[in-house]
């Protein structure tokens, strides 16, 4: 899987295409409710308010943080939500990606959590570092909590390939979820909120790539 594509720079701005992997169906599911869900957990520092501030955005939202955030009430809530934000510490373990995982307030939700899901979300942000990782498992199956997550029947995914500043990531995520409300599709909302960073994020906001589909 690779990061986002970057255009050559024009008059000095530098543009990123949203980068689609994987085979993602472009068909809107109807196995889904409605609901928004974000989860947060203590750690990283940005993660709380991120996802308070997104609530703002969407009143509607249902809302998992701090002690809340634990493994069995976010597989409860996300499990048959259209859009899911997931903030918290993200570790992919090269040596096993099965065991990659989100800390959350009681334990690691590990990519064999994801795999018990009935009704994976349409849309799935991973506001984590390494949260985009894979690797091929023995047998050529392609193992890390994107692939398990589009392997569970996700369309989109938007997560990142590496390191991520916490602040940096705030505002990307803000820009991204305001122009999903907007109507943008997730691959273009990424892109936009990517082009509108300043250069002196662009390491964090060019850290995150879409995958799947691109719709939501």
């Amino acid at each position: 899987m690779g990061g986002p594509a970057h255009l050559p720079r024009a008059a000095g701005h530098r543009r990123a295409v949203g980068h689609r992997v994987g085979e993602g169906t472009t068909a809107r599911r109807t196995d889904l409710d409605e609901r928004f869900v974000l989860v947060a957990a203590a750690r990283p520092d940005h993660a709380i308010g991120e996802a308070e501030a997104l609530a703002r955005l969407d009143p509607a939202a249902q809302l998992l943080t701090g002690a809340r955030a634990t493994v069995g009430a976010t597989l409860a809530a996300i499990d048959g939500a259209r859009r899911v934000h997931l903030a918290a510490h993200g570790e992919f373990r090269a040596d096993n990606p099965l065991f990659s995982h989100l800390d959350l307030a009681d334990g690691p939700l590990t990519v064999h959590d994801l795999t018990t899901l009935r009704r994976a979300p349409d849309l799935v942000v991973l506001s984590a570092c390494d949260t985009g990782l894979s690797a091929v498992h023995p047998g050529d199956e392609l193992m890390g909590l994107t692939a398990a997550l589009l392997g569970a029947g996700a369309r989109t995914l938007v997560a990142s390939t590496g390191p991520v500043d916490d602040e940096a990531t705030r505002e990307l995520m803000l820009g991204l979820h305001q122009r999903l409300r907007t109507g943008s599709d997730p691959a273009a909302a990424l892109a936009a909120a990517q082009a509108a960073a300043p250069p002196e994020k662009w390491a964090t906001a060019y850290g995150f790539s879409c995958f799947g589909s691109g719709a939501a």
